[in-house]
Formats: structure tokens, C-alpha cells, sequence
């Protein structure tokens, strides 16, 4: 078979393009009588059958998401200026509430309750 398609003699012009789809279709057809992959295969149906709607819609989100490149970088790039927002966000709330705590007017009462407390000095 390989001398037909290779163009009649093993040194013919298309020897190492039948040697190469000889490979690749061999690989392929082991590929299908495998018992590992076959179980495997069956393994995997059985897990997929488990998952509930939900599980089952995040588990094809997250492939279609993960598979790729361009999308993983965007999700990067989504959680990194989700991260930096929050941060932004906690840092600027914490300065404005620390400055704002230093220009509230005490309060004067007697023995010193509810006094500020650099006036207790």
C-alpha cells in the first residue's frame, strides 16, 4: 500500500509525504482501538451526565474561555482592573474617612468624655 502511495518506488518524490500520513493516520486509528481512550471517552460522557444545567453551562464557559489565547488574556486583564478598582476603591475610602475623622469638631463635656483626644493632653 505504501508503494502506491508513495509514487511507485520507496525514493519516488511522494515517499515522505506517505510516510508522514502513514504516521499521522496510524496514530489516529491506535487513537480509537485504545481501551484506555475508549474508557476514558466513557468516563468522561458519564461525568459530563452528573452535572447539573448550571455546572454543565459554567463547564462550557469556562472551556470556550480557557481554549483561547486571546480570551485568557482578556480575562487576565478584566480580573486585574476588577482587583485594581477594589484597591483604588478601599484605599481612597480609608483616606477620606482618616482625614475626615482628624476635622470633626470634639465634643467639650465634663471629665473629658467625648473629648478629642489630643485635648486630653
Amino acid at each position: 500500500a505504501s508503494s502506491r502511495l508513495s509514487g511507485g518506488g520507496a525514493g519516488g518524490p511522494g515517499a515522505g509525504l506517505a510516510a508522514a500520513a502513514e504516521q499521522t493516520y496510524g496514530r489516529e486509528y491506535e487513537a480509537t482501538i485504545s481501551p484506555f481512550s475508549a474508557f476514558q471517552r466513557r468516563e468522561r460522557a458519564a461525568r459530563l451526565a452528573e452535572l447539573s444545567p448550571p455546572e454543565k453551562l459554567l463547564l462550557a464557559l469556562s472551556s470556550l474561555l480557557l481554549s483561547h489565547r486571546r480570551a485568557r488574556l482578556g480575562l487576565l486583564a478584566y480580573m486585574s482592573l476588577l482587583h485594581l478598582m477594589v484597591f483604588g476603591t478601599t484605599v481612597h475610602h480609608a483616606l477620606v474617612h482618616s482625614v475626615a475623622q482628624r476635622h470633626i469638631e470634639p465634643v467639650h463635656a465634663p471629665h473629658g468624655i467625648g473629648v478629642h483626644p489630643q485635648e486630653r493632653l
